[in-house]
């Protein structure tokens, strides 16, 4: 079966997006964790114990894990794009498709759980998924934005 240059996923094109939506999933969660939820985030996990404890190593890890988790989900959605780019063509549509993927697959279950145990409310639930979904809606955007089909020779 030959494969034409259209169905090679440019790496580079894919590691570019991938920092780029790095960079706005990245910003997104700061926004919406120190200022949309700073208050709604931390009481839940204050009631797991009797004091909240000092500032230190798991919160460090913890801080460290969020951001890499959203670096992740912005060359996720790079990936996607370029991998289903052959099928649906390049363009906005394939965009919002790959945003949307990856929100199903990572962010939708995750609120689904948190929300489901009790760790926030239906309201903050909401709030955040709402959030997620139109930021992986731009990510996909901006990546879509900045893959480019390798040029055919038609």
């Amino acid at each position: 079966m030959a494969f034409d240059d259209r169905s090679r996923i440019r790496w580079g094109r894919v590691l570019l997006g991938g920092v780029a939506g790095a960079v706005v999933c990245i910003a997104s969660g700061l926004l919406i964790g120190v200022v949309l939820l700073d208050g709604a985030v931390q009481p839940p996990f204050d009631t797991l114990w009797e004091e909240t404890p000092p500032a230190g190593p798991a919160q460090t890890l913890a801080a460290v894990l969020s951001l890499l988790m959203r670096a992740g989900f912005g060359f996720l959605v790079a990936w996607v794009y370029a991998a289903i780019c052959p099928r649906f063509g390049a363009g906005p549509k394939t965009a919002v498709i790959a945003g949307f993927f990856v929100w199903v697959s990572t962010r939708l279950y995750a609120g689904a759980l948190v929300w489901g145990v009790g760790v926030y409310s239906g309201a903050t639930t909401a709030l955040a998924l709402v959030w997620a979904l139109v930021e992986m809606t731009v990510v996909g955007l901006v990546v879509g934005w900045l893959y480019r089909e390798a040029p055919s020779d038609a």
